[in-house]
């Protein structure tokens, strides 16, 4: 197998994102990703210094790719069709790399993650706040910002055990109210 002289993190990440399509998070590590990618164990250590970290900035790479995308799309003043857009979002990341919710839930707490979670939060509740003016009646004792954090992370979790009906019963209970 013949190295290539130079690579790029973009590229290692690309070889990486393949692997996690096709074989899941679980099977990415730095001899794998070198070579699919054709360079030796110390390119990739050149870029990312464990096995974590290649992992970690690759799950942020496929979150970044699908938020990114959706972050305008989810500037509604329905809440109800931005939950709907999330929730497609969310089944399309699935679809793509089908554990990638679960790893989700392992990498939530990763700033670049956190920063995602938080733009989708605040469209969320703003958009929840737009369509139901007297939605802080309503909840009672949970602020806004709060139910919709709810709301999403069981639908994450919902999906991420693969149960759709679960996922139509939280939006329409959402949706009904």
């Amino acid at each position: 197998m013949s190295k290539k002289a130079t690579t790029s993190a973009v590229e290692l990440l690309q070889t990486s994102r393949q692997i996690a399509k096709n074989e899941g998070f679980n099977k990415i590590n730095i001899r794998k990703v070198a070579q699919q990618a054709h360079v030796t164990v110390s390119v990739v250590y050149n870029y990312f210094t464990n096995k974590d970290r290649l992992i970690s900035a690759t799950f942020e790479s496929i979150w970044e790719q699908f938020f990114h995308h959706s972050q305008n799309v989810l500037n509604y003043d329905s809440f109800d069709e931005c939950l709907q857009r999330l929730v497609t979002t969310f089944q399309d990341s699935q679809q793509a790399y089908p554990d990638i919710l679960i790893e989700y839930l392992h990498f939530m707490h990763h700033q670049a993650i956190q920063e995602l979670n938080t733009h989708m939060i605040n469209t969320l509740t703003i958009a929840l706040q737009r369509q139901y003016r007297n939605i802080e009646k309503i909840l009672h004792t949970v602020s806004p910002n709060k139910f919709v954090t709810l709301v999403v992370n069981n639908i994450v979790l919902a999906l991420a055990n693969h149960d759709p009906l679960v996922i139509l019963d939280i939006v329409k209970i959402i949706t009904k109210s």
